[in-house]
């Protein structure tokens, strides 16, 4: 298949800017959307990101990324994040 074939269902891409962890608590990466289609959330921090979906985050619980990881989700509720260091970041992009 070609590539617009597989994205056609893709209306268009958000890029926020990167969403710092405010350390040791939950942060929010992205707002519930029922038109999400799915998200990318890549690690750009040197330390483990936790990433919940739906509820809090917690430390060491829910979806681990690693140092420059990346994971894509096609939830669309709400998207949590928390790091253990105040600083880290999660870059950010929604499709819809």
């Amino acid at each position: 298949a070609s590539i617009a074939a597989c994205c056609e269902d893709i209306l268009a891409a958000a890029h926020s800017a990167p969403v710092v962890a405010a350390g040791p608590a939950t942060t929010v990466a992205l707002a519930a959307n029922a038109s999400r289609i799915y998200a990318d959330l890549c690690n750009d921090s040197g330390n483990a990101i936790y990433v919940a979906l739906g509820v809090a985050a917690a430390l060491n619980t829910g979806l681990l990324i690693e140092p420059s990881g990346v994971r894509r989700t096609r939830f669309q509720g709400a998207i949590n994040f928390i790091s253990s260091l105040a600083g880290d970041r999660l870059l950010v992009t929604s499709y819809t």
